[in-house]
């Protein structure tokens, strides 16, 4: 940030947990396509002193501290739009396409 903080410093943030991680990747940090996980999300939101909880046990899991909206994973995309658009003070269409 600007004034050299951290996004997620102090913050309450979810995100990919490393327990679902480490039954994606292989013993070399690789995804299955062969790809190396360039960093694990919940290693980098401690280290910058974020406040974790991937809320596991929830089917989704969507965060909303200030300014910063977080969400767990493809499971959460709809929840985490719906909450993005709410915090932006947009209203969602009926769900039509619009053109």
């Amino acid at each position: 940030m600007r004034d050299g903080s951290l996004l997620a410093e102090g913050r309450e943030v979810t995100g990919f947990p490393n327990a679902w991680e480490d039954e994606i990747v292989d013993e070399n940090e690789c995804m299955p396509d062969g790809t190396k996980l360039p960093y694990r999300i919940e290693d980098e939101i401690k280290a910058a002193d974020g406040k974790w909880d991937a809320q596991i046990s929830e089917d989704t899991s969507v965060k909303v501290d200030g300014d910063l909206v977080t969400s767990r994973g493809p499971a959460s995309s709809e929840e985490a739009i719906n909450t993005l658009l709410d915090e932006m003070g947009i209203e969602r269409g009926s769900g039509e396409d619009h053109e």
